[in-house]
């Protein structure tokens, strides 16, 4: 007997019933397990992060500086700066950008990569003195000097160079260092070519004796030479210098020492006038 109101039985089971219950199971979702850092992974390493950054007026050191923003990221430990500057650093302009890769073992072995800094100001005495550093004493005043340094490779690697190039611009002139350093942070070893070239050989004289009045006009400066420096002393080939009509060649080294240090050079002159080089005698 059975009640009118209560609902119907449910049919009775068979292999068809059983046959589509199997088919309706569902499958099991396998969700991928997050893989752990390994717990000597670095903090750095663990972490990626987007940097934008801008500050109107930093003092650092007692020394203002406006404008200042940095824009970067850090992702698996590698620092990239796509942007840095500082517009107002004690008159000068500040700009770099490039990426620092550390080494697994730390920062202490870190590279670079693309690196490039500049600096530049119309008043490079001031500028040097508020950020303490010395030899701009007697730089001309109203004379802009403009500095860049280009790098790319490993720091402190004792087989592997870090490619390496400065350059400095003032008076219509400009020296450049290119070369590869090695070991930086430790025990450093440059190899490389210095050339410089400047339109007035007078102006660029003055640079360091603003007081520099030569009997006559020198004409320009061209020079080149091939460098090879470390801690131990300097040594100089393929020496070509030009100035006006003068002539000079040659090669040299100094070994430097705990004892008395010790300069060789040989030089050969096509055509040398050292009245030429001699100031001017004021008259009475």
């Amino acid at each position: 007997y059975r009640n009118p109101g209560s609902p119907a039985p449910p049919p009775p089971a068979g292999p068809g019933a059983a046959a589509a219950t199997e088919h309706q199971t569902a499958q099991p979702v396998i969700v991928p397990a997050k893989v752990q850092p390994s717990p000597t992974t670095p903090w750095w390493a663990t972490l990626d992060a987007n940097l934008n950054l801008a500050v109107q007026t930093l003092i650092w050191n007692d020394v203002p500086l406006r404008g200042a923003a940095v824009r970067g990221s850090l992702i698996d430990g590698r620092l990239v700066i796509e942007d840095l500057h500082v517009d107002d650093l004690a008159g000068g302009a500040l700009a770099a950008r490039g990426a620092v890769v550390p080494h697994r073992n730390g920062w202490a072995q870190a590279g670079l990569e693309g690196m490039t800094v500049s600096l530049s100001s119309p008043t490079p005495s001031r500028t040097a003195r508020a950020l303490g550093i010395g030899g701009l004493e007697g730089w001309p005043e109203g004379t802009p000097l403009a500095l860049e340094v280009s790098a790319s490779g490993p720091l402190a690697s004792p087989r592997e160079p870090l490619t390496l190039s400065l350059s400095g611009r003032a008076v219509d002139g400009e020296a450049r260092l290119q070369g590869q350093l090695k070991q930086a942070l430790s025990l450093p070893q440059l190899d490389g070519s210095l050339t410089v070239q400047a339109p007035d050989a007078v102006r660029l004289v003055r640079l360091l004796d603003p007081g520099y009045r030569p009997a006559e006009a020198l004409g320009p400066v061209s020079g080149r030479a091939e460098l090879s420096a470390s801690l131990g002393g300097v040594s100089v080939s393929g020496l070509s210098l030009s100035v006006g009509s003068d002539r000079i060649e040659g090669e040299g080294e100094a070994v430097l020492g705990l004892t008395r240090p010790s300069v060789k050079a040989t030089l050969r002159v096509g055509s040398l006038n050292l009245d030429r080089y001699r100031p001017l005698k004021q008259s009475a």
